[in-house]
């Protein structure tokens, strides 16, 4: 099961064959090439301690080969020396789509009904340290009023 779901998981872009590398490249990369190049060119396979860049035009494409040593200096920098030691630079199209996690609204706070605070009081009574028992119901009730079922 863990071999199947690395697999699967080495198919996201930008992820390759080692996923921590490739999820941590993710999130420097405008950092790295800075905002306006990261449109343009992004990470699409690490192994190893080579990384492919997809780019998207032949112009771009000549712009990350000017850009090719000090992109490893800042590889090196950011993910530790020797990290990445070789850069490969591909055309692709466009940059991959990265799905991003829907955002949901936040639940509406219903007060708690007398037995939910009685269960509160009964559990929170537990705990000997009135400073702490009093942070504890503010947090209980909170998510027990947002977050019921």
């Amino acid at each position: 099961m863990g071999s199947a779901l690395t697999r699967g998981l080495a198919k996201l872009p930008g992820r390759g064959h080692d996923l921590k590398m490739g999820y941590r490249l993710q999130q420097v990369w405008p950092k790295l090439v800075g905002e306006m190049m990261a449109r343009y060119m992004f990470p699409v396979d690490v192994s190893g301690d080579r990384l492919t860049v997809g780019v998207t035009s032949a112009v771009f494409l000549q712009e990350a080969e000017y850009m090719r040593d000090g992109l490893l200096v800042n590889l090196a920098r950011e993910l530790g020396e020797g990290r990445i030691r070789h850069l490969a630079f591909k055309m692709l199209p466009a940059a991959p789509k990265v799905a991003t996690a829907p955002k949901t609204a936040m639940p509406v706070a219903k007060p708690l009904s007398h037995s939910e605070t009685d269960h509160l009081e009964r559990e929170l009574a537990r705990i000997t340290d009135p400073e702490l028992r009093e942070k504890m119901r503010r947090v209980l009730s909170k998510s027990l009023e947002r977050y019921r079922g």
